[in-house]
C-alpha cells in the first residue's frame, strides 16, 4: 500500500491534516470577512457620497433658483405693488413687469393675484416657453399656503418642464413681516428643464435631467458600488402632495471606483497569495512528513526494509526514525539467524540423545544378560561340584 494519504482514525496525518485545515478554512474565513468588510465600507462611503452630492445638487438648483425668490419677496413688500392691486396705479404692470426684470431676476414667469383669485397681470406665463399653468384649480391650495405662511414655494408641472414657483402676499413696504391685510399677492415661476439642468454638467456629473414619473421607470435607482457611479434622484411633489416629476443625475465619484478596483485588487493578491501558500504548505507536508510516515508504516508492516533506504541518507527526525528501524530489522534478523543456529544445535543435540539412550538401552540389557550368565554359570558350577 503507497497510497500517500492513509488517514486512519486519530492517527497522526489526520490530526496534522486536520489542523492544517482547520487553518485553511480559518484563514478563508478571514478573507471572506475581510471582503465583507470592505464592500460595507464602499457602500457606506457610497452612500455618504450619494446623500453630499444629492445635497450639491439641490443646492445648485436652489442657488440657480435664488434670484426668483427674491424677486417675489422684494416686489411683494412694495408700495407700488400695494397700490396697484388696490387700483391707484394702473400703470405699474406696464412700467415694473416686464421681460428685463424677468431676465435680471434669472426668472421665466410673473403673475399678481387678487385676493379673490382673479388674475391682475402677467407676463411669459404661458404659451410660449414655460408651458399652459391652470392657476384656477390651484388657488384654494394657494390660499390654504397662504394662511401658515405668507411666503410660499411649490412646484406646477408644465409641458415645458417643471416650475417652481415662488409666492408671497404683497404689503406695503412698512410691513416687512406681511401682517397687514393684504389685497392680493405675487407668483415668480423659475422653469426647471434639461436645458437649465445641462448647465450642472461637468466631468463628473456627466448626467442630469427632468423626468415624468413614467420615465422614471427606465432609469436606475441605485447603481452598484462597483461601477463607481452614484445614481442621484431628487422626487418633486407638486402643492397637495402629488408626485410630478424627479431630477435625475448620474455622478461619477472616481474616488469610489479607485478604492473598489483597489479592493478587489488586494483581494485577488490575498486570495492567490493563500492559495499559493497553501498548495505549498501542503506540497512540503506531504513531502517531509506524510510520505516518511508511509515508507516507515509501510516498512513495518511488510517487514521490508528498502522502503527506509531513501529515508535513511536524509538527516532529519525520520531519517533518524529510519536507521532506528532498520536496525531493529538488522537485530531482528540476527536474532533470528541467531534462534535458527540454536535450533539445529537442539536438534543435533536432540539426536544425539536418543542416540545414547538406545545405546544405554542396548548396554544395560546386555549388562542384565550377562549377569544372568553369570548366575547360570554360578549355578552349573555348583551343580558339577555336587556331581563331583
Amino acid at each position: 500500500m503507497n497510497n500517500i494519504f492513509r488517514l486512519r482514525r486519530n492517527s497522526l496525518q489526520l490530526k496534522i491534516l486536520s489542523i492544517f485545515f482547520v487553518g485553511f478554512i480559518v484563514l478563508s474565513s478571514g478573507l471572506t470577512y475581510l471582503s465583507i468588510t470592505n464592500n460595507r465600507r464602499l457602500n457606506v462611503l457610497y452612500n455618504d457620497r450619494l446623500n453630499e452630492k444629492t445635497a450639491t445638487l439641490k443646492k445648485l438648483i436652489r442657488t440657480d433658483s435664488k434670484l426668483s425668490e427674491a424677486l417675489a419677496s422684494d416686489y411683494s413688500v412694495w408700495d407700488d405693488s400695494y397700490n396697484y392691486l388696490n387700483g391707484k396705479y394702473p400703470n405699474y404692470a406696464k412700467i415694473n413687469l416686464t421681460q428685463n426684470v424677468l431676465d435680471t431676476f434669472n426668472s421665466d414667469a410673473m403673475w399678481m393675484f387678487y385676493n379673490d383669485g382673479r388674475l391682475a397681470s402677467k407676463i411669459n406665463s404661458a404659451e410660449d416657453s414655460t408651458g399652459v399653468i391652470d392657476f384656477s384649480s390651484l388657488q384654494n391650495s394657494i390660499k390654504q399656503k397662504f394662511l401658515l405662511n405668507p411666503e410660499i414655494s411649490f412646484y406646477v408641472s408644465t409641458k415645458a418642464g417643471v416650475m417652481q414657483i415662488y409666492g408671497s402676499t404683497v404689503v406695503p413696504s412698512d410691513d416687512g413681516l406681511h401682517v397687514k391685510n393684504s389685497p392680493g399677492y405675487l407668483l415668480v415661476g423659475k422653469l426647471i428643464n434639461d436645458n437649465m439642468l445641462s448647465r450642472f454638467k461637468d466631468n463628473e456629473m456627466h448626467l442630469v435631467k427632468l423626468l415624468t414619473p413614467t420615465q422614471i421607470k427606465g432609469y436606475p435607482l441605485t447603481l452598484p458600488v462597483s461601477e463607481g457611479t452614484l445614481a442621484i434622484n431628487i422626487a418633486i411633489d407638486g402643492i397637495n402632495g402629488e408626485r410630478i416629476g424627479y431630477i435625475y443625475a448620474n455622478y461619477y465619484a472616481s474616488t469610489i471606483q479607485k478604492l473598489h478596483d483597489s479592493d478587489v485588487f488586494l483581494l485577488y493578491i490575498n486570495s492567490a497569495t493563500f492559495l499559493s501558500l497553501f498548495i505549498v504548505i501542503l506540497y512540503f507536508i506531504i513531502v517531509l512528513i506524510i510520505r516518511p510516515l508511509n515508507s516507515i508504516e509501510n516498512s513495518l508492516e511488510t517487514n521490508d526494509k528498502k522502503n527506509l533506504e531513501q529515508l535513511m541518507k536524509k538527516n532529519t527526525e525520520f531519517g533518524y526514525i529510519a536507521n532506528l528501524v532498520y536496525k531493529t530489522f538488522e537485530q531482528e534478523l540476527n536474532l533470528k539467524n541467531e534462534i535458527e543456529e540454536k535450533k539445529k544445535l537442539f536438534d543435533k543435540l536432540s539426536a544425539s540423545k536418543t542416540e545414547i539412550e538406545s545405546t544405554n538401552k542396548v548396554m544395560i540389557g546386555r549388562e542384565i544378560k550377562m549377569i544372568d550368565l553369570k548366575k547360570e554359570i554360578e549355578v552349573l558350577k555348583a551343580q558339577l561340584k555336587e556331581k563331583s
